[in-house]
């Protein structure tokens, strides 16, 4: 058995930068660990940059509590192909991940108690990423 690791990649159209601060404060805790712009890699790319992204994120690496995530700005890409589910560990930082994720976004499923005896939030945020918020009652189980 190894220890693979899945890292989530998220691909904005020109706002990753914008998008890793907004995931950093909406989680409370985080920090860029890298991050390579078009322009300073231009002699590594076997492709031409496109027009007004010189200064855009080529590839970073951040860091939410102990999760690891990466970010780019793809051209013609605004990360709406991925559902990421956050296991919350109480019913206050469940409410608050709401708060905080659907700033500019869009609640899909106001957060309820559901069938699995769970809390339960569905949400698009303003960067078209799809959350899942779940709380698991221990009571529950």
């Amino acid at each position: 058995m190894s220890n693979q690791k899945i890292v989530p990649y998220f691909m904005f159209n020109g706002l990753a930068e914008e998008a890793m601060q907004f995931y950093m404060d909406a989680f409370g805790d985080g920090e860029v660990m890298g991050l390579m712009r078009y322009q300073d890699e231009e002699a590594n790319l076997d492709f031409p940059i496109p027009p007004g992204y010189e200064r855009k994120v080529l590839h970073a690496q951040f860091r939410i509590h102990d999760q690891i995530l990466y970010c780019s700005d793809a051209v013609g890409k605004d990360g709406g192909n991925i559902s990421l589910t956050i296991e919350c560990q109480s019913e206050e930082e469940i409410k608050r991940l709401l708060e905080r994720l659907s700033q500019g976004g869009e609640i899909q499923m106001p957060l309820q108690d559901v069938f699995w005896g769970a809390q339960f939030a569905v949400l698009k945020d303003k960067f078209s990423i799809h959350w899942q918020l779940n709380f698991q009652n221990e009571n529950d189980l």
